[in-house]
């Protein structure tokens, strides 16, 4: 009886997000990775991961804009729907577009972008580039994105496995890009989501050093998640030379949210 009872209570229970992060510079000279999140009375919110290229500070300026544009246009657009996610990463990309026409040398600023946002019951996501989406629920990973790159498009045509994408040499040849000559956006339907998830949004600088058994590895059911990420952090630096021989590893970030 009491059993079914907390589980009545849980069910009922708003859901609370508690979210940590880190965004590095890696082996690189400047950052142009940018993230943020909001949570509006702690039963919904939004998370955004963006990694802009371009250059000579072009990168860094087109991830800020995905960044603003989605804190200035969530409130009016918060509810879990395809047509808002849509909306949002619509805007940044007019937004980039835009900041092209009028800023000399910045024809080619960029971004991907990944979007996460939950109210007390769903999740519904989007996503344009390399930026990932995973879940991790009882035990499993689960990749809820794919990328939009060369590496990627020969996983799906069976010439490569999902695995070699890490080592693959043209895996950051992105396809689609926010501000990019090519803009389709993939989203997913709405979902129920189940407490104790929990969802990372990253950057290819972060997912491309390290494997989701890894990821699992660490990811103990009363572990902060703060020290979570601090863990993948110091995989991640170990596996950098491993893979390459190099530490100019590329800007790494990562967004983490526990579902409560």
């Amino acid at each position: 009886m009491l059993n079914r009872l907390s589980k009545l209570i849980r069910y009922f229970k708003a859901p609370t997000f508690t979210t940590a992060s880190l965004c590095q510079t890696g082996g690189r000279e400047t950052n142009e990775d940018r993230l943020a999140w909001q949570t509006v009375n702690q039963d919904s919110g939004y998370w955004v991961v963006a990694d802009g290229l371009g250059g000579h500070h072009f990168g860094e300026m087109a991830a800020g804009i995905v960044i603003k544009t989605v804190s200035e246009e969530y409130s009016a657009h918060s509810e879990i729907t395809t047509g808002n996610i849509r909306y949002l990463l619509n805007q940044s990309d007019l937004r980039i577009l835009n900041k092209q026409q009028i800023i000399p040398g910045g024809e080619n600023m960029a971004s991907t972008a990944v979007l996460l946002m939950m109210d007390n019951r769903r999740a519904i996501w989007g996503h344009i580039g390399d930026s990932r989406l995973y879940r991790f629920r009882n035990g499993q990973c689960k990749c809820l994105t794919s990328d939009h790159t060369m590496a990627q498009l020969l996983v799906n045509t069976g010439q490569i496995n999902a695995k070699q994408i890490h080592s693959y040499p043209e895996r950051n040849n992105l396809l689609q890009s926010l501000g990019g000559k090519v803009f389709r956006m993939n989203i997913a339907k709405a979902e129920k989501f189940k407490i104790g998830d929990v969802f990372l949004l990253c950057s290819d600088g972060f997912w491309e050093y390290l494997s989701e058994e890894e990821m699992l590895i660490y990811l103990q059911a009363d572990i902060p998640i703060e020290k979570w990420l601090l863990q993948l952090e110091q995989q991640l630096l170990k596996n950098v030379p491993k893979q390459y021989q190099q530490a100019n590893n590329d800007n790494y970030t990562a967004l983490a949210v526990r579902v409560e």
